[in-house]
């Protein structure tokens, strides 16, 4: 693993406060995240915002996928160092899977976004199966998470906007945690099929029939 542990746990310390201060963020259930031990993070996409903001409001460093081009020079060397896992968008990244099952195995916070990419129209896309899959060979929960008025502070199209939101006006809710499936075809599509309802419910948001493009469980 590249990442530096040390390095997350300070940088969460130091930004994770100013952010949520900045945004005026509302932040409910996190008692819904172990203090320790393996657990996964799962939340719709919407905005470019979405890694940030879940990654302040999460009691715990918190380690997720980023496009493989992120990773490269010197700002990539502090990404990856802070919890970013390289993947290949597009294309089923079974070396990025198995990274975020072996960060798991040590007992550590991963996030995923299993929609694929940003949502376009408000709802929330179907889920691709990476999710479950990792949940079932990690034996580890899942925490649904709804990410709420992101689009306030960074617009699906465009840069971000530095005028301070009105207080919950940005939210994160965290749900009740899942148990992770059995590791067969059909579990892993009723648990998808579940967790997939309680992002739904924590976000407001509406249940799409489509499936967004993107890579095996969330690069944006």
């Amino acid at each position: 693993m590249s990442s530096d542990p040390r390095a997350m746990r300070a940088a969460h310390r130091l930004t994770a406060p100013a952010l949520l201060r900045r945004l005026r963020v509302e932040v409910d259930g996190e008692a819904s995240v172990p203090s320790h031990g393996a657990a996964i993070l799962v939340s719709n996409h919407g905005t470019n915002l979405d890694n940030f903001l879940l990654a302040s409001a999460s009691p715990r460093p918190v380690h997720f996928l980023g496009k493989r081009e992120l990773a490269r020079g010197p700002w990539g060397r502090a990404v990856t160092a802070l919890g970013m896992v390289p993947v290949a968008r597009g294309a089923a990244d079974a070396e990025a899977l198995d990274a975020l099952v072996a960060l798991l195995a040590f007992g550590r916070l991963v996030a995923l976004f299993p929609e694929g990419t940003r949502s376009t129209t408000g709802e929330l896309g179907r889920f691709r199966s990476g999710m479950a899959r990792i949940a079932a060979r990690a034996a580890a929960p899942v925490i649904p998470v709804g990410l709420h008025g992101c689009e306030a502070v960074w617009p699906r199209q465009g840069g971000p906007r530095w005028r301070r939101p009105e207080p919950g006006v940005v939210a994160v809710r965290f749900g009740t945690p899942h148990a992770p499936p059995r590791d067969d075809p059909r579990d892993r599509r009723r648990f998808t099929a579940e967790v997939r309802g309680a992002v739904a419910e924590l976000a407001g948001q509406a249940l799409a029939g489509g499936r967004a493009p993107g890579g095996p469980a969330g690069p944006r």
